[in-house]
């Protein structure tokens, strides 16, 4: 258990510090706040970084076709 800011626990996941204060608020992210500060238990950021959803165009672009309807492409018959 260690005990790290937001601009650490940002540079871990590899965003903002303002990233994490937005998961921090949505719950999404386990947090303490000491005076004006949010301190993030390193077990619960690595929690939060299994969950996190990628981004992006999914890397398994495998598409099954309704009915198993073949494909024709111009110039072939």
């Amino acid at each position: 258990m260690g005990l790290m800011t937001t601009t650490s626990a940002g540079n871990r996941l590899g965003i903002s510090r303002h990233g994490i204060i937005k998961m921090i608020a949505k719950g999404t992210l386990k947090a303490k706040k000491y005076g004006h500060y949010w301190l993030v238990d390193s077990d619960d950021l690595a929690v939060a970084k299994q969950r996190r959803r990628k981004r992006g165009k999914p890397t398994n672009t495998t598409t099954k076709l309704a009915n198993d309807d073949e494909i024709y492409f111009e110039g072939e018959e």
